[in-house]
Formats: structure tokens, sequence, C-alpha cells
């Protein structure tokens, strides 16, 4: 699976960075190395090194939490004079969030099963469309995707770092250097396995919707004779074989063919959707929550220029408002890849019905059946069966945050 083999930076830098235990094996060939499966064993450093990433995580966010609420308050628990609540509120729901996140992160990795049955399928596809004798020049690639992916969760997290200075300040003042640079780097981590997790989601769409790309170049090249086709014992003559020819290069046998690989990629996103569906309804909760909040601070912050902690806060909430409508958007144009390719794999039966003049009754029946299995009901991501996830989610998020936002103006917080 070639498709695979070009993920390896990204996989390489995932597990780097505490992100995925798991392991690629590969295939040697004489002319190229293909991807055989994902392995995961306590025998690896990778497992070991994504443990040793999960306690420290952890320690590194109550350390944090804990860090924060001293600096927020005085040793008796009252806020202190320049902090007002929501401000308070605000922190604090911040590092919760990044916890529960964070969790959810961690239950994404865990399936290990959904991700190995939606690789078995996707190598049942590659082999019986023979994937990898297909004109390089018509093959979607996700190395640009892969790299991209590396790119953005560096610098996404270097940003909401650099955004935070005025809390690692208070943090250096009231805990020491050495403490803060400790959660600094811990929070290093966590940003970078977050984005990490959201480009996982971007990449495991988009691999899914190539795979669909592939059934629609499948059915464009010419007729052929498949090695897999099962000769009839009955039509075995000692070294003589005999094929109907007629029956199998026909529209039928190749629209058959087409209507098996797609069922194959159905339960391949199936396995998907197992794995994303309840991690998507949260992740979707929180960045809401927290994009009203951080709008809140900002226009607060500009409008109250007497509180240089509302200040300073701007940069972060900023960085933090960017960084989540980006991570949204990823996700959402990424559950809607698949459902574009199965619109443009019912444009490609419609031409074959409207363009071919050989069609016999049965070709067109085939194709008729080919078109009710299209659906976009079984490749589409539902957050916990309550909603889809796609884009066209964006109108309804919108509304619900300047809807919170106008509340929060709205409600006086001393």
């Amino acid at each position: 699976m070639q498709i695979l083999t070009k993920l390896r930076p990204f996989l390489v830098f995932c597990q780097l960075f505490g992100v995925i235990p798991y392991s690629v094996e590969t295939e040697e060939y004489p002319t190229k190395t293909k991807f055989k499966k994902f392995s995961f064993s306590l025998r690896q450093p990778v497992a070991w090194w994504f443990f040793f990433q999960c306690t420290f995580q952890v320690v590194v966010s109550c350390w944090d939490f804990k860090m924060i609420w001293n600096v927020l308050h005085e040793d008796d628990g009252v806020l202190r004079s320049h902090v007002s609540r929501i401000i308070s509120f605000f922190v604090l729901q911040e590092h919760i969030f990044y916890v529960a996140l964070m969790v959810m992160s961690r239950y994404v990795i865990i399936k290990y099963v959904c991700f190995r049955r939606t690789v078995y399928f996707l190598q049942k596809i590659n082999s019986e469309l023979r994937v990898d004798d297909m004109s390089p020049d018509g093959i979607p690639t996700v190395t640009r995707s892969a790299m991209l992916s590396i790119i953005s969760a560096i610098v996404g997290t270097i940003a909401l770092i650099a955004s935070n200075t005025a809390l690692f300040n208070l943090k250096v003042e009231n805990e020491g250097l050495i403490p803060a640079v400790m959660v600094v780097v811990g929070r290093f981590f966590i940003s970078i396995m977050l984005i990490s997790t959201f480009s996982i989601i971007y990449l495991c769409y988009k691999i899914t919707a190539c795979y669909i790309q592939f059934i629609i170049l499948d059915m464009k090249r010419p007729f052929r004779l498949s090695p897999t086709e099962n000769v009839p014992e009955e039509k075995q003559f000692a070294w003589i074989q005999v094929v109907d020819t007629n029956a199998i290069l026909s529209w039928k046998n190749k629209l058959r063919h087409s209507k098996r690989m797609f069922g194959y990629l159905c339960e391949a996103i199936t396995n998907l959707n197992q794995v994303f569906s309840y991690p998507a309804l949260v992740f979707l909760t929180l960045r809401l929550v927290s994009s009203a909040f951080s709008l809140y601070i900002i226009i607060n912050g500009l409008m109250n220029n007497n509180n240089e902690f509302f200040q300073a806060l701007i940069p972060a909430c900023v960085a933090n408002s960017i960084v989540s409508f980006l991570s949204v958007f990823v996700v959402l144009k990424a559950t809607e890849s698949p459902n574009v390719q199965a619109r443009h794999l019912r444009e490609r039966i419609f031409t074959i019905l409207n363009e071919e003049t050989d069609l016999q009754m049965d070709d067109e029946l085939e194709a008729l059946l080919f078109l009710k299995n299209i659906s976009e009901e079984r490749i589409r991501l539902s957050a916990a069966g309550l909603f889809h996830v796609g884009l066209n989610l964006i109108p309804s998020l919108t509304a619900s945050i300047i809807t919170y936002f106008i509340i929060l103006l709205q409600t006086k917080f001393d």
C-alpha cells in the first residue's frame, strides 16, 4: 500500500511526540517498499515512550492546574484584586478542556482493533483494484497533506506557547523558573499531541476519499481479466481452462466489482466512525464553548484598558481562537471528503448510463443497484448519533458561538 507507506514521516513525527504507540511493518520488494501492517508490542521502545508521555502529561496537567490556581487566588483561596471571576473561570476552564481533549485523544489511539479492521479492508481494496499497478500520474497522494500536518502542529503549538507569556511570567513569580519551564515543556507536548490527533482524523478520511478515487479510476480503465476470477470445475479440462470472457468483460461485471469495493470502503469508514464518533462530539462542544469565552475576553480586553491582566490575556485568546477555528475546519473538511468523492462516483455511473451505447439490461440494472448503495449515510461521521459532522455544521456552529457570546456580554461578572 503505497499510500500508507508515504505517511512514514508523519508517523515518525507522531511516535516522537508520544501520539501513537504503534510501529509500521513493511515488506521489502526488489523495486519498492510496501506497507504491511501496524503493530503494537511492549518490546518496542515506541510503546514505552508512549506510556511515559501519557504519565508525564497527566502529572504536568495536574501541576499546571495547581500553579494556575495559586496564580489567580490568594493563600486563603480568595481571588486576587486584579482578577475577575470571568477571567478566573476562563483560564481554569481552558486547562480543564485541555485535559478532556487529552483524554479523548488517548481514547482515539487505544481503539486499535478498529484501526486494524480499517487497514484490513483498505488492503483488500488495494489488492483487488491493483492500485500499485495504476499510473502514478492518476494516483492521488497524501504526502503533501502529511507534511502540512507536521508543519501545522509545530506552528500551532509554538503560537499557543508564545502567546501565554503573561501566565508564564506569573508562574515564574509564584512557583519559580524550573517548575514553570517544566510546565511549558509539558504543554508543548500536549499541544503537539492534540493538533496531531486532528491531523490523524484528517488523514484517515483523506485516505478513504482517495480510495473512492481509486474506484472511479478503476471504472475508467479498460476491461481486463482478473486473476482472482474463479473458474468452475466443470470448465476445467486438463491444462486447458475455459473462461467466459463475454461475461467477465462487461459493464455488469465491472460495476459489480466496483460495488463490492465500495462496500469494503464503507466497512472501513464504519470502523473509523466507531473511533471518532464520541471524540467528535466532545471536541466540537468544547471548542464551541472555548471560542465563545475567547471572543468575550478579546472584546472586553479591548474595551477595558485599565485592567492589565485582561490586556495580557488577549494574545493567548487570539491564538487559541485561531487554532480552535482551524482545527474545527480541518475536522469538518476531513469528514466531508468521502462525501465529495462519493458524489463524483455517482456522476461517473450516470455518465456510463448516458454515454455507453452497448449497455444491456443487466448492465443498467447493476448500475442502478450501485447508485442505490452509494448513500452518504454509510460514509458520513455521526457525533454519537446526534448529528452528522461536516461542513454543513459551520453556519450552526457560528450562530451558536455568537449566541453564547451575546449571553456573556449581557451577564455581569464581578
